[in-house]
């Protein structure tokens, strides 16, 4: 009867103000407009863009080994393998193997360089840093100079959508390296690149190889 009334009980009333306050809108960027959040309410949050990759930083370190904890790096000390995350300094028996690599990432309006996060590479490589090792291992007794993989460098020179997360350091001391804490293949394409954004891509390009 107190339901057909309209009356809510205060698990019902809970339940409901969850669903509400879990509902976050994330905001959407051009790179431009990302390079200009200087106000300290941007720190730690996510925003989306929409990019297309023109260059993967080609090198033997896109991959480490993560904490089981916290997934920072971690260092071989006297034995152990230590997290160098200062909030955590765990040890772990068995670290994972993580993706991390900086592409080139650019739109109508900017370019900067993003780091891409294990999560974000996984899903667009489909599959892990571990298995991709373990490929290339094979691949290397019939190819010596195969060092980088080749799903890796695929992902150039494709549209996506980045979820980017704002770090301390792009606020506070205007840092254009930026994180991408995950990232799809974006279904529409982008239109040609204008001369600003070649002149653009240019300037910032230093300490890159193109992919072919």
């Amino acid at each position: 009867m107190l339901a057909q009334q309209g009356y809510k009980t205060p698990e019902d009333i809970g339940s409901v103000s969850t669903v509400s306050n879990s509902v976050q809108v994330v905001e959407t960027l051009t790179l431009k407009e990302l390079t200009e959040k200087t106000s300290t309410d941007y720190i730690k949050r996510n925003v989306m863009c929409f990019v297309t990759i023109k260059s993967v930083e080609v090198g033997d370190s896109w991959w480490y080994y993560g904490c089981n904890f916290c997934h920072e790096e971690v260092h071989l000390l006297e034995g152990r393998y230590k997290c160098v995350n200062p909030k955590c300094l765990k040890s772990s028996p068995y670290p994972e193997k993580r993706y991390r690599i900086m592409v080139l990432a650019h739109d109508k309006t900017e370019a900067v360089n993003v780091v891409f996060s294990d999560r974000a590479l996984k899903r667009l490589v489909g599959k892990t840093a571990t298995m991709l090792l373990e490929e290339i291992e094979d691949l290397a007794e019939t190819h010596p100079c195969t060092l980088f993989p080749q799903q890796i460098l695929d992902i150039a020179n494709k549209d996506f959508t980045f979820n980017i997360l704002i770090s301390d350091d792009n606020v506070l001391i205007n840092s254009t390296m930026y994180n991408a804490t995950d990232a799809y293949l974006s279904k529409k394409s982008k239109p040609s690149t204008s001369e600003t954004v070649e002149e653009i891509l240019e300037s910032t390009e230093s300490g890159f190889r193109e992919v072919s």
